[in-house]
């Protein structure tokens, strides 16, 4: 589809580095993250914001019609949007280290189904989604990322070659709880100042029955730690202290797994068969 011209409407700020702002100017894509889905259809009752800037996805979103929340890093903008909206929705802090449990009592969501959008810096974007995929409320999230980064989340984006030795962290965590699609790629003039590095955008989308419960998210966590800080190793080496993979062949061979293999080359069945052995 061909794009349209970058959108130089909006008055453009002064770009932190240190916050990695990166403000996106491109109306097409404004247009592929705000239309990825439809969020009464949906059956959402609110969207929560991280990272509005000066506004390309925020104006969009406000016309959807559902209760919009912000959350912005930049004291300069998180001021502008208290004026220009409810104060009480708009939050002036780290998004990476924002207390999700407060904002739901705050404003008695916690039984409401959100919509995560956000235009995430380079910088934080793990951290800051790693803080709010462990809550359920939140049942859809749009998201741009650099596209390396993209890519260990969306294992679709890379070619079948690629996808046998490309298990990772990031998606072995989100695999059990989300469907991941690709929704575009992003070029580094569709922002303003332009990166030196391309994004993309992704969409999860919870499953309404997970693998794992989500209960266990924190354990599985940090058996991934385990797995995949040394992924060059072999299985037999990296579990050696936690699991004795030679007392568990038969039940390994059933599932194609030998010592010899590294964690990189493994599915996700694997993954969470290895996991349960742990536990």
């Amino acid at each position: 589809m061909r794009q349209k011209p970058n959108d130089n409407s909006l008055k453009l700020p002064y770009a932190k580095k240190d916050l990695g702002q990166n403000f996106l100017i491109n109306h097409s894509i404004v247009q592929n993250i705000v239309t990825r889905i439809d969020p009464k259809a949906c059956g959402l009752d609110a969207i929560l914001e991280v990272g509005p800037g000066p506004g390309a996805l925020t104006k969009p979103l406000l016309e959807i019609g559902l209760p919009l929340f912000l959350i912005e890093h930049d004291k300069r903008m998180a001021q502008d949007w208290m004026d220009k909206l409810d104060a009480d929705r708009v939050y002036h802090a780290d998004a990476a280290r924002f207390s999700v449990e407060s904002f739901f009592s705050g404003h008695k969501l916690e039984n409401s189904m959100l919509w995560f959008v956000s235009n995430l810096p380079y910088n934080a974007g793990i951290p800051i989604l790693r803080n709010f995929i462990p809550h359920a409320q939140f049942k859809e999230f749009t998201i741009m990322l650099q596209r390396e980064v993209a890519q260990k989340l969306c294992l679709d984006m890379l070619s079948v070659k690629e996808r046998n030795k490309s298990m990772n962290s990031l998606a072995a965590l989100t695999l059990p709880f989300f469907e991941i699609s690709l929704v575009c790629r992003v070029s580094p003039g569709s922002f303003h100042p332009p990166p030196k590095v391309h994004s993309a955008v992704i969409h999860l989308s919870r499953k309404a029955n997970p693998i794992l419960p989500l209960e266990e998210l924190n354990l599985y966590e940090q058996f991934l730690r385990i797995l995949f800080k040394t992924p060059r190793k072999t299985l037999s080496n990296v579990l050696k202290q936690h699991l004795p993979l030679e007392k568990h062949l038969p039940a390994l061979n059933l599932q194609s797994i030998t010592p010899q293999m590294r964690a990189e080359t493994l599915n996700l069945q694997q993954i969470l068969f290895l996991f349960q052995l742990t536990k």
